[in-house]
């Protein structure tokens, strides 16, 4: 799920506009994501093979982009059978 839209970028002009509430379909973005599984993923500029993504809703392709940052802070979650 799309946690936060972060920023907007207009295309023409580069300039960041915050607090963005809804974008249309077009728009560039930047945004936090939470992913309900763990999956292997890795920063654009380090691997571009693993640093795109897309998102899909009911078959359909919503968004595709670019992994910019990583949240490394947060510990990873306990494997089965771990105490």
């Amino acid at each position: 799920t799309v946690e936060r839209l972060i920023t907007q970028i207009n295309k023409k002009t580069g300039v960041h506009t915050r607090g963005v509430k809804f974008v249309r379909q077009g728009a560039v973005v930047t945004c936090r994501i939470q992913l309900a599984q763990s999956v292997c993923i890795e920063r654009f500029d380090t691997t571009q093979q693993l640093g795109r993504f897309s998102l899909r809703d009911e078959g359909m392709t919503i968004a595709v982009g670019k992994i910019l940052a990583l949240n490394r802070d947060r510990p990873p979650p306990a494997s089965i059978g771990q105490a």
